[in-house]
C-alpha cells in the first residue's frame, strides 16, 4: 500500500451502502472521493460487498469491497480488494488496507494508481 495516508472526503449514504450490500438484484458501485495531505483530490468506483458496524453513534463502519478501475466493466483480473473505515454520517473515512494482489492473484497496482486524480 502507498506510504501516504489516503483520506476519504466523500462517499455514499447509509442507504446506498445498505443497497450495495443487500440488494443482490442490481450490481451497484459507490463513488468515493479521496484526498492526500498535499491537497491532491481524486475519485474511484468501489463495489462494497460487506460492512460491519464499528461505532453506532458515529455511524462508523468497516467496509469491505473492491476497487473497480473500469467501473462495472472491470474484469475480475483487475479488481483489487480494499478495506475502509468509513462514517456514513460525516461521509468521511480512511483506507484501512489494500490487497497486494488482484482478485485472480497477479500483483495489484499501488492504491494511488487505482484512484483517478484531478477529479
Amino acid at each position: 500500500m502507498a506510504t501516504q495516508t489516503v483520506i476519504i472526503t466523500g462517499g455514499p449514504s447509509r442507504l446506498h451502502l445498505m443497497l450495495s450490500v443487500f440488494d443482490t438484484e442490481i450490481f451497484r458501485l459507490s463513488n468515493f472521493r479521496f484526498e492526500l495531505k498535499d491537497g491532491d483530490r481524486g475519485s474511484a468506483n468501489v463495489w462494497i460487498n460487506g460492512a460491519t458496524l464499528n461505532n453506532r453513534e458515529a455511524e462508523e463502519y468497516h467496509l469491505n469491497g473492491y476497487f473497480m478501475p473500469q467501473g462495472v466493466d472491470t474484469p475480475m483480473k483487475d479488481m483489487v480488494m480494499v478495506r475502509f473505515i468509513y462514517s456514513s454520517q460525516s461521509r468521511e473515512g480512511i483506507i484501512d488496507d489494500v490487497s497486494q494482489r488482484c482478485l485472480v492473484g497477479h500483483p495489484a497496482p499501488d492504491v494511488l494508481d487505482l484512484i483517478t486524480w484531478g477529479a
